[in-house]
């Protein structure tokens, strides 16, 4: 799910509202459906320029103005200097400081006055207990009858107790207290006390009164809320109103204690709603087993009680059974048809499960039933899921005028604020909520996220770890958590929040459904790859990203970093752009840019080095908001080398649309090794109906290049190459349930080309029509993806040449005209399945068919069935094993991005081949992680290739078949030798036979053993060396060659704070070494990958995010 809606099932008001912890005994409070305040009374004319507001309150709050009227607390009270807020034993009240951007707290039984600043103070705690939360450095002052707090830009828990004493303690940053002249300076984790005649001091529990103690001691998470709505509860029983009330302010004991069961022979089946709200404060106990025997009693008693199934699906919930839990949800509401938020648990339910079809229509009905809070906040939701934003902040607003405390609605206001660009004011609203619920783990995670989007990093830091620290079984803390770290330069200290969050990530079950524990799965896996990325560790990158997509088919942002990882690696073109194109597709309306060079395959170019080689993508926010985003990089260096990528994105509601550009020049390392490329791409996403995105892109390119590629047999011809690639393609997502997917594509390109040959010119012109759809679709362990695809293509090519006559007659000019016809059909299917948790396998079949002609008389049809397989298994103590065996046949060169999945377990199948190339392959790898900081991995491969030759004799065309073989063997082992240093070493062996081949090599084999060290430094510095040894030897007919020579490569950089950027500089071939390296381009249709500076060059970049 994309990262703007993400949030929204799994850390939005679902959290808050029903979302249950995880199944490991997490403690969460149990909530019944606050009281609804009355209409909001028309505002007075102001008495004040306003100090503060008065946001929220429940139960007993009296507020005394300055001249001693008490009207009755309403929303949105504006509060002056010497106004009184007075709670009452149930009452709870948050008063906002809008000027210094602070939120308080007022628990129960408390008493606050608010001054007029400066010497007064800005408020004084006469009694009770206040929460201070606020996010700007700026002094904030309470006044207590025995210090002064001056608190900047913090969270502090106060306590007074009139005549006993008064208590601070320090969650964030740091406090100042100031008594009789003295000053003491408290920090985070820190405490203060004093009492009559003792002056401040720092305390620990020993050292303060009883009443005192437990709040610097406080109770485990209290991160969710389950919700018993009052028309469930038999209202026969008036102990069970106080026992909710209870279970509400957290007061798990003493709810137990008004809801001890009835002996089980005196049991009745009105007896049910007690058994069945004892059973979910167990639940909030995490005493799962207990609250399953008193539910199982209930439901004894009263089969259809809609508290007891209520109950029973909050036990499944946590349990993670949300299919499960929301059959007892349909069944409690069926039960009483006429009550709303029964019908609303249905509803978030559905949202949980990633249905939001029926989450849209439950609420609906929901409403039908009449006015209710939590159903509003459920419609909010399911709105904002949908894109619908006004239609969600509608029903936010109506939630909130019937009570303004209510959290779930308030924090999808924060949600909508966040999403339209309004950052400050959402998070405002998010430090609302966080003081109203101080130990909720996800509003921590969703307060630190905000923080984070407004650069302010310590404090995002201080969040994620406060919430780790109150739900320790909650991944979210730790992959945000990692992103900060990433961002900060430190990608060791991200991958262990990564791995942290791996070891979690079962425990989201009870809030997230299958397919939501897969994208999560999916992305996390994609982080992880790129932290590995900058850590020099390429093989575990590819690995990672291969895992992720494999997982989560559905996932873009997993497609998107495979297709990044597979940016170096010869032969992995097609593949590459097939994982963009499915990132494209799955993608929902976003400001993630278009990348215009890395949707080609055939650039030429070389990687940057180590962190240099910065995406767009990972510059990417944790909010995606309403705006305009713009990424420039850039690139200068010797031989006149520059280049230039640019994308302006713009994101409004349910729409985006994304304009890129990317321009490339360089003279090359020696003669008509010339380039110079021109890219212009734009995209749009729109969102057009709940579950149906559509897409649409469109690409110029222009390229002139020399002869881009090395032999070290065959001497350079001189030939040249220009051409002019245009392409359209549209497609759309419709997601049917949380359980189907379906993505399609159509797509017109044409190409026109000139190639400067020896012989003389050639025109060519290539242009067709491609059609692919997919269907993706979860039944129970087993994932499908299903799909087809069509192609024709058709190409006109004119080769003109000069014919040379006996003399004395003048030569001749002659122009050959050719045409081609090419089509191609294809159906696929494949299955993951995970038969044991250790286990994963993969099956697949596809049928190929296809025909090409050509006007000469050559003629080819053929039909092919490919079978495909592949495991991956955790064998235990680190070790994985992968095998993979399939067939795979290249679609023709105008459409050679596919649909199919472009791997098996790990091991590409799509490479750069020529058109209708028939490969049989086979790999097995071993990966081990050896100790937590070394990885160690070896991988074998071969590949038996058949391709189409055409050929002419005599005016008659024919195809022969060139075969070729592909086998490889590959080691590598990592290190992360600290925080700031890492290490790499592999050994490459790959060898390339002909049999056929008119022209061109018979065999090629190379050696290599890159190295690579990293050093990733606090301030954002970092630096990169790779030392690659390699010897290569080729064979053609009688003649032969060799190449042997270390390539060195060096870069520093900074990372620039906020995640805005980063600037490199890299010296290229430093020993200067001269050599001759053999591309692939033997094999391959057009790809022609540089993996080496031919000499010495320096080469400065810089990427920049606005």
């Amino acid at each position: 799910m994309h990262r703007r809606r993400a949030a929204i099932p799994a850390l939005g008001a679902l959290a808050l509202a029903a979302a249950a912890a995880p199944a490991s005994a997490q403690p969460m409070a149990v909530a019944a459906t606050p009281r609804a305040a009355g209409p909001e009374a028309a505002a007075p004319a102001p008495r004040c320029a306003t100090i503060a507001t008065l946001e929220t309150f429940r139960g007993a709050v009296r507020v005394i103005l300055a001249n001693g009227a008490a009207p009755a607390p309403r929303a949105g009270m504006r509060l002056c200097p010497g106004d009184r807020i007075e709670t009452g034993p149930d009452g709870r009240a948050t008063v906002r400081f809008d000027a210094l951007d602070t939120a308080l707290q007022l628990n129960v039984d408390t008493t606050l006055i608010v001054e007029g600043g400066g010497a007064q103070g800005d408020v004084s705690l006469v009694e009770g207990m206040m929460r201070f939360l606020s996010s700007v450095k700026r002094v904030f002052t309470v006044r207590t009858a025995l210090y002064s707090l001056n608190i900047d830009g913090t969270e502090v828990f106060m306590m007074v107790r009139p005549g006993e004493g008064a208590l601070s303690v320090v969650e964030e940053g740091d406090v100042t207290i100031a008594a009789d002249g003295a000053r003491l300076r408290a920090e985070a984790g820190q405490a203060v006390f004093a009492a009559p005649g003792r002056a401040p001091a720092m305390a620990r529990a020993a050292d303060v009164p009883p009443a005192f103690r437990r709040y610097l001691t406080p109770e485990g998470s209290i991160d969710w809320a389950v919700r018993v709505p009052p028309a469930a509860l038999a209202a026969a029983d008036p102990t069970l109103d106080e026992a909710a009330r209870a279970l509400a302010d957290g007061r798990l004991d003493a709810a137990l204690a008004l809801l001890a069961p009835p002996a089980e022979g005196a049991q009745r089946p009105a007896d049910a709603p007690r058994l069945a709200l004892g059973a979910m404060a167990l639940i909030a106990r995490g005493r799962l087993d207990e609250a399953e025997a008193r539910i199982r009693r209930a439901l004894d008693l009263a089969p259809d009680d809609p508290a007891a199934l209520t109950a029973r699906g909050y036990l499944r919930q946590a349990r993670g059974a949300l299919d499960g839990a929301l059959a007892d949800a349909r069944r409690a509401a069926d039960a009483r048809p006429a009550d709303p938020d029964l019908r609303a648990r249905v509803a978030e339910l559905a949202l949980l499960r990633g249905d939001l079809a029926l989450a849209r229509a439950e609420a609906a009905r929901a409403q039908a039933l009449g006015p209710s809070p939590y159903a509003l906040a459920m419609e909010g939701f399911a709105e904002l899921a949908a894109y619908r934003d006004d239609a969600a902040r509608a029903a936010f607003e109506k939630a909130l005028a019937l009570n303004p405390g209510a959290a779930d609605a308030r924090l999808g206001m924060a949600f909508i604020d966040i999403v339209r660009g309004d950052l400050a004011k959402g998070r405002a609203q998010l430090e609302t909520l966080a003081v109203l619920d101080p130990r909720s783990a996800r509003l921590r995670s969703l307060l630190g996220r905000a923080y984070f989007e407004e650069g302010r990093a310590d404090k995002a830091r201080a969040q994620f770890a406060r919430a780790a620290e109150f739900d320790p079984d909650d991944p979210a803390p730790h992959l945000l958590s990692a992103r900060e770290r990433y961002a900060a330069n430190r990608p060791a200290d991200a991958l262990r929040a990564l791995e942290r969050a791996a070891a979690l990530a079962a425990r989201r079950a009870p809030v997230r459904g299958a397919r939501g524990l897969a994208e999560d799965d999916a992305r996390a896996g994609a982080a992880q790859g790129r932290v590995y990325d900058a850590l020099g560790f390429e093989e575990l990158s590819a690995i990672a990203g291969a895992r992720a997509a494999r997982r989560a088919p559905e996932s873009a942002a997993a497609h998107r970093f495979l297709a990044e990882a597979y940016r170096n690696r010869p032969d992995y073109g097609p593949a590459r752009t097939s994982e963009l194109l499915q990132s494209q597709l799955f993608a929902r309306p976003s400001k993630a840019p278009i990348q215009p060079a890395l949707g080609e395959s055939n650039l030429s170019l070389t990687d940057a080095v180590g962190a240099a080689r910065v995406s767009f993508e990972e510059l990417a926010p944790l909010f995606d908001r309403d705006g305009l985003r713009l990424d420039v990089s850039g690139t200068v260096g010797d031989h006149n080398l520059a280049s230039t990528q640019f994308a302006a994105t713009a994101l409004s509601g349910p729409i985006s649309v994304s304009f890129g550009a990317f321009a490339f020049d360089t003279e090359g390392d020696e003669a008509n090794d010339d380039a110079r490329h021109r890219i212009l791409a734009a995209q749009t996403h729109v969102q057009a109906a709940p579950g149906l995105t559509l897409f649409a892109e469109f690409r110029n390119r222009e390229t002139d290049e020399g002869e881009r590629y090395f032999s070290l047999i065959s001497p350079r011809t001189g030939n040249r190459f220009s051409t002019t690639d245009n392409r359209a393609r549209i497609g759309l997502r419709f997601e049917p349930s949380a359980e189907s997917d379906y993505v399609a594509l159509a797509a017109w390109r044409k190409i026109d080309g000139l190639q400067q040959l020896q012989i003389g010119p050639a025109d060519t012109s290539i242009k067709g029509l491609d059609a692919q759809l997919r269907h993706d679709r979860r039944i129970g362990p087993l994932q499908l993806s299903m799909g087809a695809g069509w192609a024709r293509q058709t190409g006109d090519a004119a080769l003109t040449f000069t014919l040379p006559l006996p003399f004395p007659l003048p030569p001749i000019t002659v122009t050959d005209v050719s045409r081609t016809e090419s089509n191609h059909g294809e159906v696929w299917a494949y299955g993951i399945w995970k038969p044991m948790p250790w286990l994963e396998t993969t099956a697949g079949m596809a049928l190929y068919l296809s025909s090409d002609s050509r006007d000469n008389g050559a003629e080819r049809d053929w039909l092919r069935l490919a079978p495909k397989l592949g495991a991956e298994a955790d064998l235990g103590g680190g070790v994985t094993l992968r095998a993979a065996a399939g067939r795979m046949v290249k679609r023709p060169l105008l459409f050679d991005e596919t649909l199919e999945p472009t791997q098996i377990a790990g091991f590409n199948q799509v490479f750069a081949d020529l058109n209708g190339t028939v490969s049989d392959l086979a790999g097995l790898a071993l990966d081990w992680r050896a100790r937590n900081d070394l990885w160690l991995g070896v991988e074998g491969t071969g590949r038996w290739a058949a391709r189409p030759d055409p050929r002419e004799t005599g005016g008659v065309g024919r195809y022969e078949t060139v075969r070729y073989d592909v086998r490889g063997l590959r080691a590598y082992a990592a290190w992360l030798i600290d925080d700031d240093w890492s290490a790499s070493l592999g050994a490459e062996v790959e060898r390339t036979g002909f049999r056929g081949l008119a022209t061109g090599p018979s065999s090629l084999t190379t050696y290599a053993a890159p190295m690579r060290l990293r050093w990733n430094g606090a301030s954002g510095l970092f630096a990169a060396l790779d030392v690659t040894p390699f010897h290569q030897r080729a064979r053609q007919g009688v003649g032969r060659g060799d190449s042997t020579d270390v390539i060195v490569d060096a870069a520093v950089g900074w990372r620039l704070p906020d995640q805005r950027g980063t600037l490199s500089l890299e010296l290229r071939n430093l020993l200067d070494a001269d050599f001759v390296y053999q591309d692939a381009f033997v094999r391959t249709e057009d790809e022609k990958p540089r993996r080496f500076d031919r000499d010495f060059s320096v080469v400065a970049r810089a990427a920049f995010r606005f």
